[in-house]
This record gives C-alpha cells, sequence and structure tokens, in this order.
C-alpha cells in the first residue's frame, strides 16, 4: 500500500502518465483528498470512462508518444505518477524535460512517482526468497555476482 501525505492547496496538479484504469492509487487519493485535481492520461476511450468513474477530474486519451503533450502535462504538474512502461526511455526523457522546464520557469520542484517496470527485477524464485544465484540489476546492466570477474 502507498501512503501519500499532501498538504492540500487549491491549485495542487496531479498527472497520471498511461495510467492503468484499475488504479488503485488514484483511488485511494480520491478518498483521501476528495477536491484534489487529478488528470489522468489514458491510451483507450474505454479505459477514460473507468478512470473517470474512479475519480480523475480529466482524463485525456492520447499516446504517450506525444512527447509535446507529455512535457507539457508533466510541466503543469505538482506530482507526477508514472505507471506507463519501465523500458521506455523516451517516455523518461520526456517527464525528465517536463519536471525541467516546471523548474526552469519558476514553478517549483514536482514529484516523480514511478510505479512501473518492477518486474524487471524479477528472479523467477516463487517462495519469496532472495536467490543468491540470481542476478543483482541496476538500471543499465547486471553485476557481477560475488566472486565473478568485473568487467
Amino acid at each position: 500500500m502507498l501512503e501519500v501525505s499532501i498538504t492540500p492547496k487549491s491549485n495542487l496538479q496531479i498527472r497520471y502518465i498511461r495510467m492503468h484504469p484499475l488504479g488503485t492509487i488514484l483511488t485511494a487519493l480520491r478518498e483521501t483528498y476528495p477536491g484534489l485535481f487529478i488528470h489522468a492520461l489514458v491510451r483507450k476511450p474505454a479505459h477514460a470512462m473507468l478512470v473517470e468513474a474512479a475519480g480523475a477530474t480529466q482524463v485525456t486519451v492520447n499516446s504517450t508518444d506525444d512527447h509535446t503533450l507529455v512535457q507539457r502535462l508533466v510541466s503543469e504538474s505538482d506530482i507526477v505518477v508514472e505507471s506507463a512502461n519501465g523500458f521506455d526511455f523516451e517516455l523518461a526523457e520526456d517527464l525528465i524535460k517536463g519536471l525541467k522546464a516546471k523548474k526552469e520557469r519558476g514553478g517549483g520542484v514536482a514529484t516523480l512517482i514511478h510505479v512501473s517496470g518492477t518486474t524487471a527485477f524479477i528472479d523467477g524464485n516463487t517462495e519469496g526468497k532472495w536467490d543468491p544465484q540470481s542476478k543483482i540489476w541496476t538500471v543499465c546492466h547486471s553485476l557481477p555476482l560475488p566472486g565473478e570477474s568485473t568487467y
């Protein structure tokens, strides 16, 4: 469970980037902060209806391939929840550019919550125990296990 502590202000802007239509973060935020402005970017019109029903204030149906749109939405946000794809490097770049644009124009620093890509770290163990023979991953490459040669 994600706990978010927000001091609500009248113009706080939250954006979801390519949100899953049954997002539990959205419903938790809506229940806790009913007056919060929450804008979601989704890929399909059917998802838009579900996200609106879950409590989004505004929904945009589009692709994260629209780099100008993503950067603009992020630059207008105080909090960005990205739940799209942990391996979409163009999207990651757009998020960073949008956050940078907000700061550069004097809008302050936004918070980015990235909740996608966790399956990149699955080591195949189904018992919930760490396998000492599994790889240890970083964002860029696999690190050698203890005793293995370094590159």
